[in-house]
């Protein structure tokens, strides 16, 4: 070669070469638009991560209160608000009604709510929970009016909103015509009326009115009695029943709370001695499971009581505690939709509660003196409050009340449970269900699945890309690699449903063999391999280097065919010839056709080939000098490979088994498929699972847009993304590291 300064000394005229504009120019456009590409990945994926942020955030927003407008009223004892939030209706300490807009605060109309009510006589209760008065009328009985909001609309299509009241009914209690000591008043779904008392002699006295239409149209009233000894202890001060007739409950004069089981003879289950001050304040929590106390200190409880699986026993106990209030508890509303609840203390505060995240979701002063009676929205989003002086409505922004840190991974105690768990049933039978998210679970069940994925795939891919980079001749190469590598572009709801079709049954019909292959196969392997190495050299080389591939498919099909003869035996002689019931009986685990082992299998044959694809690349880029060198010092082959090639391509091998991770952890169809998709935390391999992928493919279509399960798949989408990352990122400085070790070879 002519070199620049030679040829001008020479004084030769031949032209130095340049690479051309052209050239130069496309190369700097290939170069922006590998930044360019690069670039909009980066913004893709930050993109997805806002968009999940902004889908999720809400869950986690702090509640406010608006106060909307005050309305003067004098001594408002109990306040009923429409669907609407239009219109009012307030009990005064009078004994009327006043009926007032919430617009203009205009009065619309007062009246009493017993028509033959005279002022000075009982005072009249209003139920906070359900629109109905009570008065004790003396001589053992008791009046009841219910009312409802009505809707109507006039010609021009304005709607009008007016309560309309029921008929009084007299419920005689006592037939000696005594004194009712303390009594409380339900309403059922279908009208009935449930009443308990206690009586003039001591004994409690259930009364139920139902309404039933006769043969004739004609409607009659059945009514039921019964009646039972409450037993020793303090003068009972306050009843609560609900409307089921399934539970009742007494506070007595000692801070005893005691509890009965109406349907067992009226059996008191438990009594408890409540660490409390005066109780003011007492009621049942929708769907009525949960009573929740407030004492004269500030302090709140909530009780419930559940029944044990196993022995049916019932017991009774405190189950939550919630942050204290300022001032003495006086007045006390429920959520017409959820497990809510609004207080109101003697300094003019109020507080919005959620039973099962046991927090307070605000706080704030609304009025001036204590607050006389609160009334929450029938959608959670407006709150009425009332002072000796006056009423204030006010707008709540609360839509998400159920969602915090610990809903989501913390255990929590749900109503009829028998203790705290991590529970995910984000849809129920009726409206009183309560969402339960706790996301450990899905979590729990994407890790399950991801191991027995990885744990049948990691061996085949890794061991199988060694054996194919380095023992197998190039001819045989040729065709394994590609033959492996299109097993990736199988559909995954293919293979899910084969493995739920197909694959489950038979696992089902033959587990002992399936058991005994991760055991018996590599025995036939190693020891056809062994009685391979004893072959004379003349015959060995007659034959391809790795053309061993074959013998050991045929050793691998012969030894799965042994393991299903006698698989059968086996069950026979030592599982009583049922493998599934034998565990049952025995391990106390359970089988469910498609479990985990289902999914180990199936899954991991579609993260085969990714992981198979990435390591033989980097089995293969291992410098041919130093296997050279290893040889040459008189290493034979696999401890080459062993020694030498598997510490060098170590970086590539932990990638692949890294990707192949992210992969099994983001699968969807097959696990929706091939699972029982049950949310539940047993590591038992016989049992289902649910993951978090499969878990927003399942629920997102059920999801509300904008409500609270909607937020928290996305949420558990962050999470997964999160999860992802996070495991990539230490993957990828494991990798760094690893080729440290490496570079100087």
């Amino acid at each position: 070669m002519v070199r620049p300064e030679e040829q001008a000394s020479s004084g030769s005229t031949r032209p130095i070469r340049t690479t051309s504009s052209r050239r130069l120019v496309l190369d700097r456009i290939a170069a922006i638009l590998v930044r360019l590409g690069g670039a909009v990945v980066i913004a893709g994926i930050l993109g997805i991560l806002l968009f999940l942020l902004w889908e999720a955030s809400p869950l986690f927003l702090p509640s406010s209160v608006k106060p909307l407008r005050s309305v003067s009223i004098k001594g408002a004892r109990a306040l009923s608000i429409d669907p609407y939030g239009e219109l009012c209706l307030a009990l005064t300490k009078k004994g009327l009604l006043q009926l007032f807009s919430w617009k203009d605060g205009k009065a619309l109309d007062v009246f009493p709510p017993f028509p033959n009510w005279k002022q000075g006589e009982a005072p009249i209760v209003m139920s906070p929970s359900s629109p109905f008065f009570t008065l004790n009328v003396g001589e053992g009985k008791l009046a009841e009016r219910s009312f409802q909001w009505k809707v109507t609309f006039d010609k021009q299509g304005k709607r009008i909103v007016r309560p309309s009241f029921e008929k009084v009914q007299v419920l005689s209690l006592d037939p000696k015509g005594g004194k009712l000591r303390a009594y409380s008043l339900a309403r059922d779904s279908e009208g009935g009326l449930c009443v308990a008392a206690v009586t003039q002699n001591g004994k409690i006295r259930i009364f139920h009115r139902s309404f039933e239409e006769n043969l004739f149209g004609d409607q009659e009233i059945a009514d039921e009695v019964s009646d039972f000894d409450p037993g020793k202890g303090g003068v009972i001060q306050r009843l609560i029943i609900d409307s089921s007739r399934q539970n009742l409950y007494a506070l007595r004069e000692g801070g005893i709370l005691q509890w009965w089981r109406l349907q067992e003879n009226g059996t008191a289950t438990k009594s408890l001695k409540l660490e409390m001050g005066e109780i003011r304040s007492a009621g049942l929590l929708f769907g009525e499971r949960t009573l929740v106390l407030g004492d004269a200190e500030g302090r709140l409880q909530a009780f419930f009581p559940y029944r044990n699986q196993e022995s049916g026993e019932w017991f009774f106990t405190k189950v939550h505690e919630f942050p204290k209030m300022p001032g003495g508890i006086r007045s006390f509303s429920i959520s017409q939709r959820n497990k809510g609840f609004a207080v109101g203390d003697d300094l003019g505060n109020v507080g919005l509660y959620y039973l099962t995240t046991e927090k307070r979701d605000w706080i704030g002063r609304l009025g001036k003196g204590p607050i006389t009676c609160l009334a929450l929205g029938k959608k959670w989003d407006l709150l009425a409050s009332a002072t000796e002086e006056e009423a204030r409505i006010s707008e709540v922004d609360d839509p998400h009340p159920e969602a915090s840190l610990h809903t989501f991974f913390g255990k929590v105690w749900y109503e009829d449970a028998e203790k705290p768990g991590y529970v995910w049933q984000s849809t129920g039978g009726t409206d009183e269900f309560e969402p339960k998210l706790s996301l450990v679970p899905l979590i729990f069940g994407t890790l399950k699945g991801t191991f027995f994925a990885l744990l049948f795939a990691v061996p085949f891919g890794v061991l199988g890309a060694m054996f194919v980079s380095q023992f197998l001749h190039a001819s045989y190469q040729a065709w394994i690699k590609p033959l492996i590598e299109i097993m990736a572009s199988l559909p995954s709801v293919i293979l899910g449903f084969l493995g739920a079709i197909w694959l489950a049954p038979i696992l089902e019909d033959h587990l002992i063999a399936f058991l005994m292959m991760p055991v018996f196969l590599p025995i036939f392997l190693i020891a056809s391999g062994f009685l391979g190495m004893r072959l004379p050299k003349r015959i060995l080389r007659r034959f391809k280097v790795g053309s061993e591939l074959f013998v050991f498919s045929l050793v691998l099909l012969l030894g799965i065919w042994i393991c299903f003869l006698v698989g059968p035996l086996i069950a026979s002689l030592f599982f009583g010839g049922d493998p599934v019931r034998w565990l049952s009986d025995h391990w106390k685990m359970t089988y469910e056709q498609r479990n985990a082992i289902v999914i180990g299998i199936v899954m991991g044959f579609a993260v085969i080939p990714i992981i198979f694809s990435i390591a033989e690349d980097a089995f293969s880029n291992v410098p041919k000098n130093l296997v050279s060198g290893a040889r040459a010092l008189g290493a034979n082959l696999w401890q080459t490979v062993s020694r030498v090639v598997f510490p060098t391509a170590a970086p590539g091998v932990f990638s692949a088994v890294m990707i192949g991770f992210g992969r099994a952890i983001g699968e969807t169809m097959i696990v929706l498929m091939a699972t029982g998709n049950t949310p539940i935390m047993d590591p038992n391999p016989f049992n289902g699972f649910r993951t978090l992928s499969a878990n927003i493919a399942t629920e997102i279509s059920e999801a509300p847009v904008g409500g609270t399960l909607y937020r928290t798949l996305f949420f558990a989408g962050l999470l997964l993304f999160l999860i992802t990352f996070i495991l990539n990122a230490s993957a990828d400085a494991v990798r760094h590291r690893l080729q440290k070790k490496v570079k100087n070879l």
